[in-house]
């Protein structure tokens, strides 16, 4: 049965239960064909019963309409992002690839543990490592979301911010081909690099009214991040038991040399790509490249290697780009 039939029947026993109530006290049934019919006492019985069966409809059709949701692992669309993708022809699209991600999620690479060392196939993969794949699915699926909602937020302001790590590494990829969400390894954090400036800094205010909470200040590796904190901020995930984190960053070093910051640069050059219709500014493959490249020192010898085949995606796409202009 579906959600609406459980109001129109609430609806319904919430009339007929009130007309019983009515009847109880003033015989309505009576005065419309002539003779009482119905006792009081039953009438007032009747009434009750009737308006307990609405609530109950009412309560069910809600609930009902919740565990669907959770099912089918659709996305809580915002009326400003709903109409934005309708707009761009894009809907469609996007609650497919979200789904997809959902429940089948199979990227190109898999990196289960996160810091294995090779990729794995799907094949590979224990029971374990499968359950711990469907929760990367359904956590990547929820901040590609949670990106595309605040990228609608931040343009209304004046922000000067670009997304660099994981998610921005997709941005490009979903440039040059829109198929790449389904193939991409995946993550469940957003990185934002935003500007020091007062004026166009990303205030705290903007992600709170998305439903984030701030959380407190992070240790962080100074070596990428040398002279500010890095402030975050998290949402609880509907579908899995991990929190979504937008990780906002004031400056960023290429790993070069600690003291310097190259932030002002990587916003300078960031670029707008589309993603999924939704205009979000991120930071240039190069720079992306850069900071990546910069990184890997440290976490090489930890064993994670994801960085290492992000430059290759993004290296791919520039020497593709080259070849077109030639």
């Amino acid at each position: 049965m579906k959600i609406k039939h459980f109001r129109f029947l609430s609806l319904f026993f919430f009339i007929l239960g009130m007309f019983f109530l009515l009847n109880s006290k003033t015989d309505v049934i009576g005065a419309v064909i002539g003779v009482s019919t119905i006792p009081p006492v039953f009438s007032s019985l009747f009434g009750i019963v009737s308006l307990l069966i609405s609530a109950i409809l009412f309560v069910s059709g809600t609930s009902l309409e919740e565990r669907i949701r959770k099912t089918r692992y659709g996305p809580q669309l915002s009326p400003e992002l709903r109409a934005c993708l309708e707009s761009k022809g894009k809907l469609q699209e996007f609650l497919n690839d979200y789904r997809q991600m959902c429940n089948n999620f199979k990227p190109a690479k898999i990196y289960i543990p996160e810091k294995e060392r090779k990729p794995k196939k799907y094949e590979e993969l224990s029971d374990a490592e499968k359950e711990e794949l469907k929760k990367l699915g359904r956590g990547y699926a929820f901040a590609l979301h949670q990106l595309l909602e605040a990228g609608l937020k931040l343009a209304k302001e004046n922000n000067n911010y670009a997304v660099i790590g994981g998610l921005g590494v997709l941005c490009h990829l979903y440039e040059h081909n829109s198929r790449f969400p389904l193939k991409f390894r995946g993550t469940e954090d957003i990185d934002i690099l935003s500007s020091k400036d007062e004026e166009e800094k990303v205030k705290p205010r903007e992600y709170t009214a998305l439903g984030f909470s701030e959380s407190p200040p992070e240790r962080i590796d100074r070596s990428t991040i040398p002279d500010r904190r890095l402030d975050t901020f998290i949402k609880s995930n509907p579908y899995t038991d991990r929190q979504l984190k937008i990780q906002q960053r004031y400056s960023i070093s290429f790993g070069q040399r600690r003291d310097v910051d190259e932030a002002r640069d990587v916003l300078k050059h960031k670029k707008r790509i589309k993603l999924y219709g939704v205009p979000i500014w991120v930071a240039s493959d190069e720079d992306i490249i850069q900071t990546k490249t910069g990184i890997r020192r440290r976490k090489d010898k930890l064993g994670g290697f994801k960085d290492l085949h992000d430059i290759e995606h993004l290296t791919s796409i520039q020497k593709l780009r080259s070849r077109r202009k030639q």
